[in-house]
Formats: C-alpha cells, sequence, structure tokens
C-alpha cells in the first residue's frame, strides 16, 4: 500500500467517522486513488507536462525569501529552475 492509497482511505474513515461530508472528501479520494494507481513514470510524465512549473516556482520562491537570500542569488536561482524546467526531464533530475 502506498502514501496515495492511505490518504485516500484517510478520508474514507473521516466521512465514515462523521467528520467531513462524502461530497467534501469525494475529489480528494479521487484525486489519491489517481496518484495511487500511477507508476513513478506516470509521475514523471505528468511534472514534464509542465503542469506543475509555476506550483513549483512558487515554492521556490517561498523557500528562498524563507531563508533570507539575496535578490541576486534569488534571481539567479529562479533562472536555473526555469532553465532546468525548460530543458531536462523529471526522471533525469531525480536520478
Amino acid at each position: 500500500m502506498n502514501g496515495f492509497k492511505l490518504m485516500a482511505d484517510s478520508y474514507r474513515t473521516l466521512v465514515e467517522q462523521g467528520k467531513i461530508s462524502q461530497e467534501d472528501a469525494e475529489k480528494e479520494i479521487s484525486t489519491y486513488e489517481f496518484l495511487a494507481a500511477c507508476k513513478q513514470e506516470d509521475l514523471y510524465r505528468m511534472v514534464d507536462t509542465g503542469a506543475f512549473n509555476d506550483i513549483m516556482k512558487a515554492y521556490m520562491r517561498k523557500a528562498l525569501r524563507d531563508v533570507d537570500v539575496d535578490n541576486k542569488t534569488e534571481s539567479k536561482v529562479m533562472e536555473e529552475l526555469r532553465w532546468l524546467l525548460d530543458t531536462r526531464q523529471a526522471r533525469e533530475i531525480c536520478e
């Protein structure tokens, strides 16, 4: 059992306990069930679509600001991240 399956099951449990409605849990459950069925290669493919680039950039920008990186360094790191997202595949980066 993987972590995504556990998350879907956790939402089912919350529904059974009456802590959240079935309606509120449906999207969460379907998302986690979908991810549970994915192979690692599928996850790489999803990242490679660019669908998550803006989210990854926002996380990186937040992390850089939270550790008080100066503006020049932040700009250089963000430029490198943009280049990597545009030119490299997720599998390549994760290996």
